[in-house]
């Protein structure tokens, strides 16, 4: 079994692609995961669509 954090780190393993999680989960051992993956950003639920865009333009400017 493979969740999304673990999916990701494969698909970093063979691409720069940026990956933005959206989650509810807080707890340390989430995060902590999600910090273990080289240029990873998380979003806490629920989001503001603004800060989502802003992210999604930064993430693809600094994978140029």
């Amino acid at each position: 079994d493979m969740d999304g954090i673990e999916a990701s780190r494969l698909i970093r393993r063979d691409s720069k692609a940026p990956i933005i999680f959206i989650t509810g989960y807080k707890d340390n051992v989430t995060m902590a995961r999600v910090r273990d993956i080289a240029g990873a950003v998380c979003l806490n639920k629920p989001y503001d669509p603004d800060v989502l865009l802003r992210t999604i333009d930064d993430a693809l400017r600094h994978q140029q």
